[in-house]
């Protein structure tokens, strides 16, 4: 039976996991994560925010438009600025990524870790 001393030093560590969501991720050369608000964070903010990207003939981003909200700006300005600096691979371009562009869906979570404190160390 763990000891009350061990059960006191349980404490919960929370971390962002953003991640996006794209019917052919490998498709990407470049699909670097947003970073998640520290706003959004101590709010308690979750959400996935669906955007409409129109790409150049190299690949890169040129426009984004958010066609469903997070419910929370900070999330959505986060998934705008992450999806900004994407890179297609030039092979997977379509015609219609230049012209009305596909749609992607960035998501955040929060999850919550388990951290038991010993008196020596943490576990994780």
């Amino acid at each position: 039976m763990p000891s009350a001393r061990l059960l006191a030093g349980v404490a919960a560590l929370f971390t962002a996991l953003p991640f996006f969501v794209d019917g052919a991720t490998s498709d990407w050369l470049s699909a670097p994560m947003p970073t998640f608000p520290s706003s959004a964070l101590k709010k308690g903010s979750e959400g996935s925010v669906k955007l409409q990207i129109v790409l150049a003939q190299d690949g890169h981003v040129i426009k984004t438009t958010i066609l469903r909200t997070s419910g929370d700006p900070a999330l959505d300005a986060a998934a705008q600025r992450a999806v900004s600096n994407w890179r297609m691979k030039a092979s997977a371009i379509r015609s219609s990524d230049l012209t009305k562009g596909r749609e992607t869906i960035v998501e955040f979570k929060q999850e919550a870790l388990v951290a038991a404190v010993y008196p020596d160390r943490r576990a994780y």
